[in-house]
């Protein structure tokens, strides 16, 4: 999904989604499929705002990291 079709609530829904533990797998292709996928929406975080980037910490929170 590019940038432009990623709504504020679609971004949101996904974030509890994302392998936020992928630093924990023993297999290197999920752990750099969940790297990708985190950065991927730590970037549109970073490049749609503060209410965006807050829900990223928010989440990010939840996971306890």
């Amino acid at each position: 999904m590019e940038n432009k079709d990623m709504t504020f609530e679609k971004f949101v829904a996904n974030l509890p989604l994302l392998d936020w533990y992928y630093n924990m797998s023993d297999d290197g292709r999920a752990y750099e499929r969940g790297r990708l996928q985190v950065q991927r929406y730590r970037e549109l975080a970073e490049s749609n705002g503060n209410e965006w980037m807050e829900a990223f910490k928010a989440e990010r929170k939840k996971w306890k990291l």
